[in-house]
């Protein structure tokens, strides 16, 4: 089936859920405060790189955006979730030639209440301006193979080198629309038209993450390589693992639709649908694949079970009450910081963990933090720079920056009661001569202010 040049004009009748949606998560947006690491990427936004060594530049450059209005609370993810809504726009743009309006609706509602694509929007992370590259990059592919314009080669190579800008993981959109070509007689043709200007465009694109890593000696490449390739021996929970959390995350009732909906299906949405399922599956051999990987195949999963369901069945409104549940019990346990007695809940931990050290990361004088969570989230939060102390921990954006240096004889450290200094510090003759607890009413808080002295 072609995919015919629809306009935005032709989704008229869901507008209304547009609107409201949009509205509903920018306020949400604004009340949640950051997590660490949004905090982190927020960092970034501040000392402008190329690059960086944990991620691509893009989630940088949406912050930058929001610099005006970063000291509203959560608004400072805004541009994220502007970006996140039009990533839907587009995919209702790319689907319209293949389901029909109800239809259209009934993929929208799974999109906007599924716990990644929906939810997880409202937090900034590389995945944002990755799924959005992802759509326009279809959107535009889609467009070009119907007319191989120059320009639409250009158009698509650019929009594919910013999509690597944004995350890595983006190569393989590429990779599955060229297998799926060697299936789809007239794309096999349309490719050998353009392909130059579309290299280009990639290049352009793409220019800031190559440069960067050629003058850091390929530092990122090597890192996310190894984080999810580098393991030498295989933990089966790491499988078992991925796949029960992609059977959640997709739901029993859509999955079922979604592998019937298969057949009906043009190949390149199966194959972009179980294409990054399979990839991440198979990487689990070699190391952990964390359960948001393979987010850029939500948004096909539920059109392939949409293609395939006549009609919101029992199993789409089981599908929608649950997430629907989910969503207002997780936005109940942000809002109101709960945990279990002697437990800290994932939800307090992103949202809360390192409160209790704002009065002494604001007094005190040169300090520094263990971690790249505690130096970003205290940053943000009292609006003075908190650096992370060089070598501790793993590797990280501080690692890089000289301030995270100490140049005085004497320093603080904010810690946890089991922590040491790193080598280095003992061997330039740093020793730690007092460790306060944080505070110390409360056993459970595992923070300690550590002095620091060179002897």
């Amino acid at each position: 089936m072609s995919a015919p040049d629809f306009q935005f004009r032709d989704l008229k009748p869901l507008f209304p859920l547009l609107i409201i949606s949009l509205i509903f998560k920018l306020v949400l947006a604004a009340l949640l405060p950051l997590t660490a690491d949004e905090s982190y990427y927020w960092v970034w936004s501040h000392h402008m790189q190329l690059s960086y060594f944990d991620h691509p530049p893009a989630i940088a450059w949406l912050f930058w955006l929001t610099h005006p209005i970063e000291n509203f609370g959560g608004a400072a993810r805004w541009a994220g979730v502007l970006l996140s809504h039009a990533t839907l726009v587009i995919w209702l743009l790319i689907l319209k030639p293949y389901l029909r309006i109800d239809q259209l609706r009934i993929w929208l509602w799974l999109a906007l209440l599924s716990p990644l694509i929906g939810a997880g929007s409202l937090i900034m992370t590389p995945d944002i301006p990755m799924m959005f590259c992802w759509a326009l990059s279809l959107h535009l592919f889609l467009r070009w193979v119907e007319a191989p314009t120059y320009r639409r080669s250009f158009e698509l190579g650019l929009s594919a080198g910013l999509g690597f800008c944004a995350k890595y993981v983006f190569v393989l959109e590429p990779m599955f629309l060229t297998f799926a070509a060697f299936m789809i007689p007239s794309w096999r043709s349309a490719m050998k038209k353009g392909w130059w200007l579309i290299a280009i465009g990639v290049i352009i694109g793409s220019t800031p993450v190559w440069l960067w890593n050629y003058l850091n000696h390929f530092a990122s490449f090597r890192f996310q390589a190894d984080h999810g390739l580098g393991r030498a021996i295989w933990k089966p929970s790491w499988t078992y693992e991925y796949l029960l959390a992609q059977f959640g995350l997709i739901f029993p009732p859509i999955l079922y639709w979604a592998i019937k909906g298969t057949k009906k299906a043009p190949a390149w949405m199966w194959i972009l649908a179980w294409g990054p399922v399979a990839f991440f599956a198979a990487t689990s051999f070699r190391g952990y694949a964390e359960a948001n990987w393979p987010i850029i195949a939500y948004t096909q999963i539920f059109a392939l079970a949409v293609l395939a369901m006549p009609r919101p069945t029992l199993g789409y409104r089981i599908t929608i009450g649950t997430w629907t549940t989910a969503l207002v019990a997780l936005l109940v346990l942000i809002v109101t910081q709960w945990s279990p007695q002697g437990s800290m809940l994932k939800t307090k931990r992103e949202f809360s963990q390192f409160d209790s050290l704002r009065a002494p990361a604001a007094e005190l004088n040169p300090i520094y933090a263990r971690s790249y969570q505690m130096a970003s989230q205290l940053t943000f939060a009292i609006k003075k720079p908190i650096y992370k102390l060089r070598s501790m921990n793993r590797r990280d954006f501080y690692d890089f920056m000289p301030e995270s240096m100490p140049t005085t004889d004497q320093f603080y450290l904010m810690a946890e009661k089991t922590d040491g200094l790193p080598p280095e510090y003992t061997e330039m003759g740093y020793k730690i001569v007092s460790r306060d607890p944080v505070d110390k009413a409360d056993p459970e808080n595992e923070f300690e202010i550590l002095l620091v002295k060179k002897q």
